[in-house]
């Protein structure tokens, strides 16, 4: 039921959750651990793939040297990162932003309010939610028409 199976986050005072990736161990999980530990509340639940989409960010104005690593290092230590993704030119080169996706929107949340005060290799980086490409490019031309 450990190691890459599981994942716990949303650590608070009252309790912790787990996501499980397979059904039968989040039903086993449940079975072995009950609902409490030490008067704290636990609980698991499926993970679900698909709900992580709404829970995806951009970071912008990363360091071209940047390596996926050093952001999984960082975001990681934020929440629960599902994905990062680092889009390349057809040529191979970075391009100074990446994706990262987290579990659930607390995490997100919490990403954006320390990210946007962080800087790596002495680059202030910018997180924000991913829109659309279309919703970013009408407000990007919406803002320099004024």
């Amino acid at each position: 039921l450990v190691g890459s199976e599981m994942c716990i986050r949303d650590r608070q005072s009252t309790g912790a959750h787990i996501y499980f990736y397979h059904i039968p161990n989040a039903v086993a999980a449940l079975n072995v651990v009950k609902t409490t530990f030490e008067s704290q509340n636990i609980s698991a639940s499926l993970f679900n793939d698909k709900s992580t989409t709404q829970f995806q960010l951009i970071v912008r104005n990363l360091p071209f040297k940047c390596s996926e690593e050093e952001i999984s290092t960082i975001f990681s230590r934020i929440g629960m990162v599902y994905e990062i993704t680092f889009p390349k030119s057809p040529s191979g080169e970075f391009k100074g932003f990446c994706f990262v996706r987290y579990t659930n929107k607390p995490d997100c949340e919490k990403a954006i309010q320390l990210g946007n005060q962080l800087k790596i290799r002495g680059r202030p980086i910018a997180v924000d939610y991913v829109v659309p490409g279309n919703v970013y490019k009408k407000s990007i031309l919406n803002a320099i028409e004024g």
